[in-house]
């Protein structure tokens, strides 16, 4: 039975639940990265985690509902590093730097949830509709942010004018996407930190005013 202790938010019950959820989401992450989302079973979760398939089928639903849960997990991390949303506040150039060292840090510190991001990455251009729309819209929303932050700072004259702020967050999309992808295919040849500070420089080359 239940205590009122266990139903408030943050009693024992929502610790358990929180931590369940956490596991789960850990060994899904594992499953995407090592057999793709198609091949993943609710069952294989479930046994990896130590919980049930049907607590895996509670949680999330769906294959749909747990890449939402990866994702935002993901997305959450960012923000929890204050990457995301970019600040418009600070200058132009201290938010892209921001996001790459930001990036940097998921790579290094959290590699499991990011192999399960680029397995589906590269997984949805050929897999079902759904996931494609939703990696296509994670996508669309880091290249949002950083043309968001580009053209603010060609208004204010903090990045150098005449850039196209769309196709430059397609190029920054693309150059923080290849980095994390080259270094989880083979980290032992790709130096993850050495091609994350030379895309830092090339940014602040790219765009400073000055």
């Amino acid at each position: 039975m239940s205590t009122i202790d266990d139903e408030r938010p943050g009693g024992r019950q929502a610790e358990r639940s929180e931590r369940s959820t956490e596991a789960l989401l850990d060994a899904a992450a594992e499953l995407i990265a090592e057999v793709g989302l198609v091949a993943m079973t609710f069952a294989a979760i479930g046994e990896r985690a130590g919980y049930s398939r049907g607590l895996v089928t509670a949680r999330f639903g769906s294959k749909a509902g747990l890449v939402d849960a990866l994702i935002s997990r993901v997305w959450h991390a960012l923000h929890d590093a204050g990457v995301v949303p970019m600040p418009r506040t600070a200058p132009a150039l201290v938010s892209l730097t921001g996001l790459v060292d930001g990036i940097e840090a998921i790579v290094r510190d959290n590699p499991r949830d990011l192999r399960a991001m680029f397995a589906l990455l590269f997984e949805a251009p050929g897999s079902d509709p759904e996931l494609r729309a939703r990696m296509a819209a994670f996508s669309d929303g880091m290249r949002t942010e950083i043309a968001g932050v580009l053209a603010g700072g060609v208004a204010d004259g903090s990045i150098r004018a005449g850039i196209d702020p769309f196709a430059e967050a397609e190029l920054l999309t693309g150059a923080l996407h290849g980095i994390s992808y080259q270094w989880l295919l083979d980290p032992v040849q790709v130096d993850a930190s050495r091609a994350y500070a030379a895309l830092r420089a090339m940014v602040v080359d790219r765009y400073a005013t000055a």
